[in-house]
């Protein structure tokens, strides 16, 4: 290597440039790959002639070489114009101007025909970092071969390699003709995103996104399509959750709606029991509804037989003085609570902000322990847009786990739940997860009371 001439010599793209970059000579081969002519890119900067997704790669390789005289490698594309871009193995070094002492850098694509794998690292570099998958499709055998990226998309095709017919095999029958044409219509430039639905072994079906581009591998080498997988399930199911959860709160807004019309157009009390009893408990999801209406200073009870007879008997006749929950509530127009404890754990009091309380109550030792024991009893309030949540000690004590500890976890859970805007039920899971942790399961439970 003692003239440029020799440098530039060769089939393979190749080109000289000085330390900071700009082109000084390059061959033919480099000029029609980078899709100019000689005299449009000499005196250019060299990272100026490539497509604008390569340009800095294409600089900080030619800066490398330059900085540090050592051999720097890197995988570029080339600008696609009648073809797919091609994906090349680019290579930059120091060397001296044969004409002077000057230092120049010479570029160079290399012959990858033999080690095509090396020019697929940077895809899979790349897909790993955005949790998507990467294939590659061979038209003129119909070969898919699975390259890599994200494990868990990785999971869901086992053989590295396999026929097209296989994979179409799995895509639900719906889908099988848009995934047919996204290899065909395959370009050079990225197709949009096209959602299949794919059945992997031993699995239920899941929702995938695919996108194809044509690249050559490597300067004179074969085309190949690449495809990226991305794996929309769970965002499918959330979003469904979601649409499910949106028409419910429209459903049940209407059902309020009527409700509320009900109760005011009601002209006689049978009117008023036939909307209470009718439309109570299915307006408000409940198994049973119970209306008490007050005369002569004692409530007078009737049910929709959803409610258990025992509890529409202690409530029917009680004087609307007495000092319990629901002529309390009656009286003041707020829920009455009463509680006591027999050896039980304190209550939670979880808000809409996420904050919680623990409360402790009156009581006194377990039950049957101690003859002829009297429990105090304490009567509160439950705020608006707060719940009440009860559990027992296997859900907050254990041998991994203090009762403060524990209790200050399920109260801080039972808050965030609240605050996400979740009912009863789903605050009632959240805390009951997490008590897998307090390894005491043979003693769980959680009840949770939502005041909206």
């Amino acid at each position: 290597m003692d003239t440029s001439d020799e440098l530039l010599q060769g089939a393979d793209p190749a080109a000289l440039l000085t330390p900071d970059g700009a082109v000084l000579g390059l061959n033919t081969a480099m000029a029609t790959a980078l899709g100019r002519s000689a005299e449009e890119c000499l005196g250019r900067d060299f990272g100026d002639l490539w497509p604008a997704g390569q340009q800095m790669s294409a600089e900080s390789l030619v800066a490398h070489a330059a900085k540090t005289k050592a051999v720097a490698m890197r995988v570029l594309d080339f600008p696609a114009r009648d073809g797919a871009p091609v994906a090349s193995l680019i290579e930059a070094r120091s060397v001296k101007d044969p004409t002077g002492d000057e230092q120049l850098v010479w570029v160079r694509a290399l012959d990858a025909r033999n080690d095509l794998t090396s020019l697929l690292i940077p895809f899979r570099m790349a897909t790993t970092a955005a949790h998507l998958g990467l294939w590659m499709y061979s038209p003129h055998d119909h070969q898919m071969e699975w390259l890599g990226g994200a494990p868990a998309v990785a999971a869901l095709f086992p053989d590295p390699a396999t026929s097209l017919s296989r994979v179409v095999s799995a895509v639900h029958p719906d889908d099988r003709e848009a995934l047919r044409q996204l290899l065909r219509s395959a370009s050079a430039q990225e197709s949009p995103w096209v959602r299949v639905r794919y059945l992997p072994q031993h699995e239920g079906w899941h929702q995938l996104a695919a996108q194809t581009r044509r690249i050559q591998l490597g300067y004179g080498g074969p085309e190949r399509i690449f495809g990226l997988v991305r794996d929309d399930t769970k965002q499918e199911k959330r979003k469904e959750a979601a649409q499910a959860a949106l028409i419910a709160e429209r459903q049940r807004a209407k059902d309020i709606a009527d409700f509320s019309s009900g109760l005011i157009t009601a002209a006689t009390e049978q009117e008023l029991q036939q909307v209470a009893l009718t439309r109570l408990a299915a307006t408000f999801g409940a198994s049973g509804a119970l209306l008490a209406l007050v005369e002569e200073g004692r409530l007078r009870v009737s049910t929709d037989a959803g409610i258990a007879m025992w509890e529409a008997d202690v409530l029917h006749g009680l004087p609307l003085d007495h000092p319990s929950a629901l002529p309390e509530s009656i009286r003041t127009g707020k829920p009455q609570f009463i509680g006591t404890s027999a050896g039980h754990v304190p209550l939670l009091c979880a808000r809409e902000d996420g904050s919680h309380s623990i409360r402790e109550l009156p009581g006194g030792p377990v039950l049957g322990v101690v003859p002829d024991t009297e429990y105090g009893e304490e009567t509160f309030t439950l705020d608006e847009d707060s719940a009440l949540v009860m559990v027992t000690d296997g859900v907050v004590e254990g041998p991994g786990l203090t009762l403060d500890a524990g209790l200050e976890r399920a109260g801080t859970l039972a808050g965030a739940a609240l605050h996400d805007g979740l009912n009863a039920e789903q605050i009632a899971d959240r805390v009951l997860d997490a008590a897998v942790a307090v390894d005491h399961l043979d003693d769980v439970a959680v009840l949770v009371i939502r005041r909206t």
